[in-house]
Order: structure tokens, then sequence, then C-alpha cells
């Protein structure tokens, strides 16, 4: 229960269901997670579900009188020990993150639920992983079969060294729908390929899909930092990157990020601080449906792109039952005026650019975002915890229609069920 200033609404949210998870001998794990929840959202979230039709992280839901919003989260999946320490298998309905850091450039686990079937290969010092995956195309708020699109990802990792981890990686997202199937064409099995370039079958089709590729690293020293980072490569074309003439086909987004474990020698303080950036038009694509997302929310980070994020962490656990957590986010990104495309929105097609060259991130109408959130948990029990949250929002846009302050205080129990934030 919270109270959010200068609204009459009462922000809220009431959650319960059921965790389950277990072994079946040795190689057959289950897990399987359901909730009911009736929530009333501060307003900046319920601007957000209106605007883009879907609620952040979730699927179908069904809006009441005023705010209210009434939804339902599944997820489950089976587990099998393939070749035991070798290859492990994992079918289920859940998300998948891929990387070190708060937020994720290459797959974030933002969006809804979807279907996917995920391997794990370990030999030697190698780490190889594929996600298979159906999503939601559109939520169409209507009853009907929803448009489908499909994504597929490898992820290959070698530890370097004992403290060094490079991994490289590449995604696509697709779809096989014409006038007849509207969309809900099958997977286009050629991508089941688990060990072949994904932008050699792309080509190879015509280049309908939107193919990604790029690398990441960890790099852990002094026993007490870790340096990580990411690097995607929507697009790009090498005269165009060498002249830095701004080319719209250049599309990329990075991370880098850093980990700071018992900070100045106390115990169980530990500091994070991350610098997150997407060119325009990075994860959009000129066909319908092949922009990086799953049910009207991006798979990688909230803002889409066109930004540059500096986030900061701090945790401490001051005694074992107490822990503290502070989060500042700033962002600085370009939002569009009507009926044009500046590179932040994923949705709009990318073949509906505003300018072939001269472009930088944070065009368009130039908007500053500040996040603040802090929050202490008491646990009373095992996995049982009592919460206060505090949280401030500031939207500062060239168009002062998009100006807005969000204070919120909210009080929280928490019983074997984990924490939600909002922090877009």
């Amino acid at each position: 229960m919270g109270i959010e200033q200068d609204q009459e609404n009462t922000p809220y949210m009431n959650a319960r269901g059921l965790e389950i998870r277990g072994m079946l001998g040795q190689k057959i794990g289950f897990y399987s997670y359901v909730t009911d929840t009736q929530a009333d959202f501060p307003q900046y979230v319920v601007q957000r579900i209106d605007q883009r039709r879907a609620l952040p992280g979730e699927g179908f839901y069904k809006r009441n009188t005023g705010a209210g919003t009434d939804f339902l989260t599944a997820r489950g999946y089976l587990t099998f020990e393939v070749l035991p320490e070798i290859l492990q298998l994992q079918f289920g309905y859940d998300k998948n993150f891929v990387g070190n850091g708060y937020r994720s450039m290459i797959l974030s686990d933002f969006s809804s639920n979807y279907l996917f079937l995920k391997l794990n290969t370990n030999v030697w010092k190698l780490n190889y992983q594929n996600i298979f995956a159906q999503m939601v195309a559109e939520n169409l708020q209507r009853d009907g079969l929803y448009p489908t699109k499909y994504f597929a990802l490898h992820h290959l990792s070698i530890d370097v060294r004992k403290n060094f981890t490079l991994g490289l990686f590449e995604s696509v997202v697709f779809n096989r729908g014409d006038t007849l199937s509207n969309f809900r064409g099958t997977f286009d099995f050629r991508y089941l390929n688990p060990v072949i370039f994904y932008r050699a079958i792309e080509q190879q089709a015509g280049s309908p899909d939107n193919a990604n590729l790029g690398l990441d690293f960890r790099w852990s020293f002094l026993k007490h930092f870790q340096l990580y980072g990411q690097l995607l490569i929507d697009e790009f074309v090498f005269s165009d990157l060498r002249s830095r003439n701004g080319s719209r086909r250049n599309k990329q987004a990075g991370q880098i990020g850093f980990k700071y474990v018992d900070v100045a020698g106390v115990a169980n303080l530990d500091l994070q601080a991350e610098i997150n950036i997407a060119r325009p038009y990075t994860y959009s694509h000129n066909f319908l449906y092949s922009e990086y997302s799953n049910y009207n929310q991006e798979l990688a980070h909230p803002l889409g792109a066109n930004f540059y994020e500096y986030l900061g962490i701090l945790r401490y656990q001051p005694v074992p039952r107490l822990h503290l957590n502070a989060l500042a986010v700033y962002a600085r990104y370009g939002t569009d005026e009507p009926g044009r495309n500046w590179g932040g929105n994923i949705f709009l097609n990318n073949s509906d650019f505003e300018r072939e060259t001269g472009n930088e991130i944070g065009q368009g109408v130039a908007t500053n975002l500040l996040l603040l959130e802090f929050t202490a948990s008491w646990q009373l029990f095992h996995n049982m915890f009592v919460e206060f949250k505090q949280f401030f929002r500031k939207i500062d846009s060239d168009a002062p229609a998009q100006n807005r302050e969000t204070l919120f205080s909210s009080l929280h129990f928490r019983w074997n069920i984990p924490q939600r934030s909002h922090m877009f």
C-alpha cells in the first residue's frame, strides 16, 4: 500500500499464489509459479500501460474501475540433465536474462513471459547457450489468436583466465506471416541449427529478419572488483562508421559496468555503477513484427533506443536481517513529435527515418529522466519481509506537456514472493 503525491487514488498491490519446485530422480527437475494480482499502480506506470497496451513484465491483463489492473502471472519449466555436467536442456514458459548488469542490452527480463527451449553446454572452459523462443508479436486486446513472432539466440563464452570471461553472441527476431496466415506462421527451422551464423541464414532467406551480434565480458580482480560490459551491433556500415557521419544505418548499443564488493573494507556494503547507450533506430526493423520486442514490450532496455543512461546502486546489510538498497538512474533520450521518427521508439518502422546522416544520440525532443529509489527491508522469518520504499521520478522535457514528477511512498509485506519495481 502506498501514497502518491498529488493523486487521489491510493496505489496498492495484492498478490497471492503458489510456487512449486522439485526433482524426479537425478536428471529431471520441474518448477511452477502462479500468482493472481490486483493492483493500482502509480500514474506513470498506468500511462505506460495505456500507451503500449501492455503491463510491464506481464502478459494478459484487465483494467478495472479507475486505474486498477487485474492480471495473472504464470511461469514454469522442466529441466533435463541430458549429459551430467555437460549438457542441460530447459523447456518452459518464463523469461531469460543475458549479462552481468542491472540492465541488459542483449536480452533482459523486462518483457512478458514466453515459450522457450534453452540448451546449456559446458565443455572445458567453454559455455554455449542456445535459446529458441515463440513470442507474442502484438497485444490486440480482443479475443482471438494474437500474431506470433520468433526469437533465437546463441551465446558462447570462454573463461580466458580464471577471473576473465569473454563472450560472443548473435540473435535474430523473425516471423513468417503472410496475408493468409495473419502472422501466425511456424518457426523457421533453419534457425534451429545451433552452430551456424544467423546472418548467413537471414541473408539466404532474403534479409527479412532482424539479426544482431556482439560480445560481452566479465573481469574480476583484486578480490573486490568486477568490470563488465556488452556491445550489440544491430547494423553498421564500416565506411560510415569511419567517416563519423551519423548514418542512421549504424545501429549499436553498449554497456559498461563496475562492481565494488565490501566498499572500503566495510562488510556487506556493495556498490555498482553502470552506463548504457543505444544509438537511434537500434532494435527497430523495416518489416512488421520484426522489432526487438515481445508482447508490446522491449526485449532489451525499457527506454528502447536513442538514449544515454547512467545508473548507480548501493546495497548494505548492516545486520543479518536488515537490507538497505539505494538506486539512482539518470537518462537523456529523444522522443518523437507526432508523425516523426527520431529513432527512440523501436516499434516504429525503421524505413521512416528523419535523415540519412547527421543522427546523434538524444535527437528529437530532448528529455531528461531522473529515478531515485530507496528500499529498507527487514526479514521477519525465512523469506518473509516487511519493507519501506521511497520512490521519486522526474521527467524534464523540451516539450513542457511531457514534464511531470512522481513521489511515491509505500509499505510492503512479502512472503516467498519477489520485489516488483518499475525503473523506467
